[in-house]
């Protein structure tokens, strides 16, 4: 399996948030995406963002920052500081 960031997965990503039970809606103005669900809101740039967005809530819940040494050390193995 090779599955790449492009244009193709933009509107698959719509449609499993609307699976996972999401509203999903986009602010005109900005063209940024929102998913809302149990009282929950996400927003980003695209949809395969929001997905990955809400992916990282479900993975982290509501201690998904990392700690200082973790951001550093992550950070800099994959060249992001």
């Amino acid at each position: 399996m090779n599955l790449s960031n492009a244009g193709n997965v933009v509107i698959p990503s719509i449609r499993a948030l609307l699976d996972l039970g999401f509203e999903v809606s986009q602010i005109k103005a900005t063209g940024e995406f929102t998913a809302t669900k149990n009282g929950n809101r996400f927003s980003a740039e695209d949809p395969v963002a929001l997905l990955g967005l809400i992916k990282l809530y479900e993975c982290r819940g509501e201690n998904w920052q990392l700690s200082d040494d973790d951001l550093s050390e992550l950070g800099k193995r994959y060249n992001l500081l």
